[in-house]
């Protein structure tokens, strides 16, 4: 085997998924997203330990007053994936995302951020954040690839991501 066969990596194939705002009828499906995921996923998406907190945030999702929603939906009409996006000053949201575990390294989660940045841009919004744990490499990747600026305190990062044109290819 040669040196160069050494150090080839298999990068795993990407996932079609198709973006849209979450609809009523979606809610079951996202409820179901949120109840297969890893324990280790929801730890990283609520900081918190336990699915205690899921029910209480699917009751948010879909009141009124909750945040906007874009759905990942794959084959046969599956949702593999959602972003949440919510107000937190003037032209700034607060984003925060959810893949299936089993479609991690995917580009789910890139498909996602890209179609929020998109969305935010067309309602006016400048500037994306979010709080994420610093051991959550994944999404901290997905963030950075997109242009995000990361501030690290202690077990947590803060995300920036002004929005211009050009910040994320997906």
């Amino acid at each position: 085997m040669s040196p160069a066969a050494l150090t080839t990596v298999s990068q795993p194939a990407r996932v079609d998924v198709c973006v849209r705002l979450m609809r009523a009828e979606d809610l079951d499906r996202v409820a179901d997203l949120y109840c297969e995921a890893a324990t280790e996923d929801i730890h990283d998406r609520f900081f918190t330990i336990g699915r205690h907190i899921v029910e209480t945030h699917l009751a948010d999702l879909a009141s009124v007053d909750g945040p906007r929603c874009l759905v990942a939906v794959g084959h046969d009409d599956q949702i593999v994936g959602v972003v949440e996006m919510a107000s937190v000053g003037d032209h700034a949201e607060e984003v925060a995302l959810l893949v299936a575990s089993s479609l991690h390294h995917h580009g789910v989660g890139t498909t996602l951020l890209a179609a929020a940045v998109e969305d935010a841009r067309a309602r006016g919004v400048c500037l994306l954040v979010a709080e994420v744990l610093a051991s959550n490499h994944l999404m901290l990747d997905v963030f950075a690839n997109a242009g995000a600026t990361l501030a690290r305190d202690g077990g947590e990062v803060t995300v920036t991501l002004p929005i211009t044109q050009g910040d994320v290819h997906a």
